[in-house]
């Protein structure tokens, strides 16, 4: 029986012990190991009960700082005084631009701790600890009589904000905020299945017949496909977005996205797309409240199968009749057996990467050997995403390269999904990619009626190992409860229940007081919300209740100074009550093409700034009274966008002082302006052995 080198590492086996107990089998062609490669598994369990064997793997196994102080108690002058320095440098994972971590090999810290005169030092520390802790647990004991006060007094405000809540309201119940959807009789459809199954076409169907309907998307992109299939059946379809009101003379069916939801026009029927987004933490809130509130007789979803556990317990909530039905995929999905090169990627190829930086590096690098490409990324206009899309569609573009964008609607004809990473920075930390982001990026490979089969792929053989795992993987359901946001009603009660004009209090008290049934809603987060009434809005008396809470939920990239910039001239406008006209646009963007992406994100960011103009006009008509001009004028920089993605000699230079940068650099600043802004040049240290993994990747793929 034999064993591979990927399953002895996952019996803790370390890599310098592989190496040295196993060299002929284990090594790579560059010193590093071959996965893949399998051993006698008789042999690799007789050399674990040796004390060789044990002594090696104490040899490379590290502690870290932390635990040492945590776990082995031992203090920060112990650590000093019998270490002196770590046995090894390495970059922090949990901080990316932190300083290093410092490891201490297991085998030394032992031969410590063996020494006579470290255990009663130890045992003295351990013992003085213990005291502190307990005059600390006495000195809180004293303290009861305070926090047993405080105590009182939150149950007392949380008891009188439900009796308040009850009087003004009627009824707590979350489904009692959408009334007109409760005097309803409504019949609710589930149609869930993997990507490629065809369950949003067979909900589209059932429109024909319908009086009335709506289709709601959680995309703008979306939203138009879905008026175009509608109106394919010869009925006529109106289009609503938080920017944009397309009205059809005579249409009873309406196309918007999922936060247009019109909670009072009663409509026959109605289809939430992707419903499985009940569970997503910053838009979660919207599909809750179009799945309680919607007003249609007939609500039919769509989404992935581990939603049904939450669907139907929010069906019996409403006491409302539930039926599933299951879709399955119409071709098959085949991964691939080795990993791919990426100087062979054939024709209808979408190469997938996870940041804006790495998409367009590889789409640069593609260009250089002569292949058209497509490029699609989250911070492109929708404008600018459709006509890539249409580009690679119709054969303009052989490649694609894409983030987790096309993850949802976009149905391109795929043939080959191949990853450039099986991780991703989630805003806090890069981790593993989740189960069902890999299978829903995954199933766009092999569109029905584009091909017969579609394939999943890697650049790295680590890469696609993981992908393996998730594609055999069954995608756990979510717990609940599901996160929900006051809604404009529940302002204004809290705002009498609190005597209060402060919608950051109003805020902060829905999020710790506010009683909803707790197994299946709990408020959803405010922070950002807060943020922006705290830098923006809260200390403009000029604006009302009503404004602020609008002004809130408007859709700003909070990261752009270019954006800000331009929001903060919005504000002052509806304060002041005087009409603004869109930002203006340099002339170099008429018929000029960007040469570094620092250009193209001030472009980007434009965009950005004149959608969030349009946005403002459908609220405050009067002060953005141009909407039309903001259109005209995306147009021309999208125009610009489209001109520089293609361009295959763009620089990448420094995002704050705009110097060149290597083509090939990882970094997003030059080095002069990332020490300015932390601090001091650190001291140079021996370099860390490499792991591979996304900041050493590979583009070229290994001989075999």
């Amino acid at each position: 029986m034999t064993i591979t080198i990927r399953q002895l590492i996952e019996r803790g086996w370390k890599k310098e012990t592989i190496l040295l107990v196993f060299p002929e089998q284990s090594k790579g062609p560059k010193g590093g190991l071959k996965w893949a490669a399998t051993v006698s598994l008789k042999r690799a369990l007789a050399v674990e009960k040796t004390k060789k064997f044990t002594d090696l793997q104490e040899k490379y196994t590290f502690l870290t700082f932390n635990e040492l102080i945590n776990t082995r108690k031992w203090t920060k002058r112990q650590i000093d005084q019998y270490l002196n320095k770590p046995d090894l440098l390495e970059d922090n994972p949990y901080f990316k631009n932190g300083p290093p971590m410092r490891l201490y090999r297991l085998a030394r810290v032992k031969r410590v701790e063996a020494q006579a005169r470290f255990e009663p030092e130890l045992e003295a520390i351990l013992k003085r600890r213990a005291q502190a802790g307990a005059k600390a647990e006495e000195a809180v004991i004293k303290g009861a009589e305070t926090v047993a006060a405080q105590l009182a007094a939150k149950r007392a405000l949380e008891e009188a904000l439900l009796a308040e809540t009850r009087r003004l309201w009627g009824d707590t119940r979350f489904a009692s905020m959408f009334p007109v959807a409760r005097g309803l009789d409504r019949r609710l459809r589930l149609f869930v299945g993997p990507t490629n199954s065809g369950k949003t076409y067979h909900a589209l169907m059932e429109l024909k017949g319908k009086a009335s309907a709506c289709y709601l998307a959680p995309l703008r992109l979306l939203a138009l496909e879905g008026q175009a299939r509608v109106e394919e059946m010869g009925l006529p379809c109106s289009l609503v977005t938080g920017e944009e009101r397309d009205l059809r003379p005579g249409a009873q069916a309406v196309a918007s996205t999922i936060e247009m939801m019109d909670e009072r026009q009663i409509v026959d029927l109605a289809i939430i797309d992707e419903i499985q987004l009940l569970h997503d933490p910053d838009r979660g809130w919207a599909w809750v409240n179009a799945l309680v509130g919607v007003p249609a007789r007939e609500v039919i979803m769509t989404g992935s199968a581990d939603v049904i556990p939450t669907v139907r317990a929010l069906a019996d909530y409403l006491g409302a009749p539930l039926e599933v039905v299951h879709f399955e995929r119409h071709n098959p999905l085949v991964v691939d057996a080795r990993p791919t090169d990426f100087n062979r990627l054939k024709p209808q190829t979408a190469l997938i990467a996870f940041s804006r930086r790495e998409v367009l590096e590889l789409s640069a690098r593609l260009r250089q050997q002569g292949r058209g490409v497509a490029v699609i990324y989250g911070a492109l206009g929708p404008e600018v995403r459709r006509e890539e899309a249409r580009r690679f569609r119709e054969g303009e573009a052989e490649i694609l390269v894409a983030s987790d964008a096309i993850g949802m609607g976009l149905n391109l004809p795929i043939r080959h999904i191949v990853f450039y990473t099986s991780s991703k920075w989630d805003g806090q930390r890069r981790g593993t990619l989740d189960v069902a982001l890999t299978q829903q990026i995954a199933g766009r490979a092999g569109r029905f009626g584009f091909h017969d089969s579609g394939c999943v792929g890697a650049l790295e053989e680590e890469d696609l190992w993981v992908i393996r795992g998730h594609m055999s993987a069954k995608v756990p359901s979510k717990p609940l409860p599901l996160s929900v946001l006051p809604s404009r009603a529940q302002v204004h009660m809290l705002a009498a229940i609190l005597s209060t004009q402060s919608l950051i209090s109003i805020f902060i008290t829905f999020a710790q007081h506010m009683k909803l049934e707790a197994a299946l809603f709990k408020p959803g987060r405010v922070d950002i919300l807060i943020q922006i009434l705290d830098e923006f809005l809260e200390k403009r008396e000029e604006l009302s209740l009503d404004d602020k809470y609008t002004l809130c939920l408007a859709p700003i990239n909070l990261k752009s100074k270019t954006v800000l910039s331009h929001w903060q001239s919005y504000v002052d406008a509806i304060c002041a009550n005087e009409a603004i006209s869109p930002p203006k646009i340099n002339t170099a963007l008429y018929k000029g093409t960007s040469t570094n992406t620092r250009d193209l994100q001030e472009a980007e960011d434009l965009v950005q700034s004149h959608h969030l103009y349009r946005w403002l006009a459908f609220r405050f008509e009067s002060i953005f009274n141009q909407p039309d001009l903001a259109k005209k004028q995306i147009h021309i920089v999208n125009s610009f966008i489209k001109r520089s993605l293609n361009n295959p000699d763009m620089d990448k230079v420094c995002a704050r002082c705009g110097v060149l940068l290597p083509k090939r650099s990882p970094h997003t600043q030059c080095d002069d302006c990332f020490f300015d802004h932390r601090g001091e040049r650190p001291a140079l240290r021996s370099p860390r052995p490499s792991r591979g993994g996304p900041r050493n990747r590979r583009i070229t793929k290994k001989k075999r």
